[in-house]
């Protein structure tokens, strides 16, 4: 439940908060793998299955429009920053 909450955390606005607390990038991005790889009927071993995972993710990253919001990106990246401090410290205390 800690996770789900994640983005809210971070004090995101805006079209980034609606586009990243929205599952349809994933359910985009799982349907593009699953459409690439539809008619492989026989799976021979796991390098053949990330092979053709990986391929799935190159062709659907080219169709990737993108992300409303990217502006705040920058604002993104200093509230990972920030939070994966509090996170560290938190578990430095834990040890000590």
């Amino acid at each position: 439940m800690e996770e789900t909450l994640t983005v809210l955390r971070l004090g995101i606005e805006g079209a980034l908060l609606r586009t990243l607390r929205s599952t349809n990038p994933i359910e985009n991005l799982n349907g593009a793998v699953a459409h690439y790889c539809r008619n492989v009927r026989r799976w021979r071993d796991g390098q053949m299955l990330l092979r053709w995972v990986g391929s799935a993710l190159i062709e659907a990253g080219r169709g990737f429009r993108r992300i409303r919001g990217y502006r705040d990106s920058t604002k993104l990246c200093v509230a990972l920053e920030r939070q994966g401090s509090a996170h560290i410290i938190a578990s430095e205390r834990k040890v000590a």
